[in-house]
């Protein structure tokens, strides 16, 4: 073989390699939670969101009956779980400017379990801690299943996350939104 075919042969595996790679770059979709902030003026500051280790990764899954994690093929949050959360509650409880004082009530949500299982049902288990300095820290523990949507789906799973955390912010912390 010359120079020049091997040249070519190299370019041709390169491009291979590269459309490859690309083709399924561009099959991959990325997903998000946006909150609407509350027009409730919170007086809440969200200290932290803790999620259970094994929800906290890019992958969406749901549970499958014989206890396994089954990822949803091509579908990824734009950052761990546990990130997103956090900037859900962020966003949602964000006070007006200059409300929150030193005896502002800091509250950690805690998600042990936050995930669809194969029915389609979406199980939650977790708690909302309080601290405040003129009171003992509170821990509230909290469960609820939202009823199946179907088969998991990236679809149902998404919407199932968001309907969940305004359940949790609703329910448990006291911040229906306003109509």
């Amino acid at each position: 073989m010359t120079t020049k075919h091997l040249q070519f042969l190299l370019a041709l595996v390169l491009l291979f390699t590269f459309t490859s790679c690309f083709s399924v770059r561009q099959n991959q979709h990325y997903y998000m939670l946006v909150a609407n902030p509350r027009l409730a003026h919170s007086r809440i500051n969200l200290e932290d969101v803790k999620l259970a280790s094994y929800l906290d990764r890019h992958e969406l899954c749901y549970l499958a009956k014989t206890g396994e994690l089954v990822r949803l093929p091509k579908a990824k949050w734009v950052q761990p779980l546990g990130a997103i959360l956090k900037n859900y509650f962020t966003t949602a409880l964000r006070p007006p400017i200059g409300i929150l004082t030193d005896d502002t009530p800091k509250v950690t949500v805690i998600l042990d379990q936050f995930l669809m299982t194969a029915d389609g049902a979406f199980h939650v288990t977790g708690a909302v801690e309080v601290r405040c300095p003129s009171q003992p820290t509170q821990r509230n523990a909290f469960t609820f299943v939202l009823p199946s949507r179907g088969t998991p789906s990236v679809d149902s799973l998404v919407i199932q996350s968001r309907t969940a955390l305004d359940k949790i912010l609703d329910e448990q912390l006291g911040l229906a939104r306003d109509k």
